[in-house]
């Protein structure tokens, strides 16, 4: 006899006024102009330098890429945060 496996998962959401929200829709629907949403885009290193402050420490300054649209490697600087997410 198989056993079955059941479990309970949260599900990160958002109700306001009745309605239920993700962060997918947060992005999607509201200009950020300080943010890009880039899909399609595969990172292959993190560039790093060291921090200024600390020798030992390194800081993330920008991402080495392919953009699968486009078919070829580019390199994406920021000027304050770089956010990874995998699927």
């Amino acid at each position: 006899m198989e056993e079955e496996s059941l479990g309970v998962g949260h599900a990160v959401r958002t109700v306001y006024n009745g309605v239920r929200t993700s962060s997918a829709d947060f992005v999607e629907h509201f200009n950020k102009p300080n943010l890009v949403v880039r899909t399609g885009v595969y990172v292959n290193r993190i560039i790093l330098e060291k921090n200024n402050d600390n020798d030992s420490e390194y800081k993330a300054i920008g991402v080495e890429a392919f953009d699968d649209v486009n078919n070829q490697s580019i390199v994406i600087k920021a000027k304050r945060e770089i956010i990874l997410s995998a699927g």
